[in-house]
C-alpha cells in the first residue's frame, strides 16, 4: 500500500494522536461508529447497502448531527434514509 503523505495527511495523523494520548489520559471519550454499525442497522430494516454509502452516512453524520441530540440509531436511520435517497 502507498504511504500517504502531504499536509492534510500529517495534520489528520497529529490530530489522532493527540487525541488518543488524551484518551489514553481520560481527558477525553470517544464514540466510535464504523461501517459496520451502518450495515447491521440498514439490515436489521431490510435495507442493501454498500460499502461506499456506509461512508456517506457516515460523513454525514460526522458533519451533521445535533449535538444536544448526538448520533444514536434514530439519527442513523436517518442518515441512511437521505443517502440512500440521493
Amino acid at each position: 500500500m502507498k504511504e500517504q503523505t502531504g499536509l492534510y495527511y500529517d495534520s489528520t495523523r497529529k490530530h489522532t494522536e493527540d487525541y488518543l494520548d488524551q484518551i489514553g489520559k481520560g481527558n477525553v471519550i470517544a464514540s466510535i461508529w464504523m461501517i459496520d454499525d451502518v450495515r447491521c442497522q440498514a439490515e436489521d430494516r431490510d435495507i442493501e447497502i454498500t460499502d461506499d454509502q456506509c461512508r456517506d452516512v457516515l460523513s454525514c453524520l460526522d458533519g451533521n448531527h445535533d449535538a444536544s441530540i448526538g448520533i444514536n440509531w434514530d439519527v442513523i436511520d436517518y442518515w441512511i434514509d437521505e443517502v440512500l435517497d440521493n
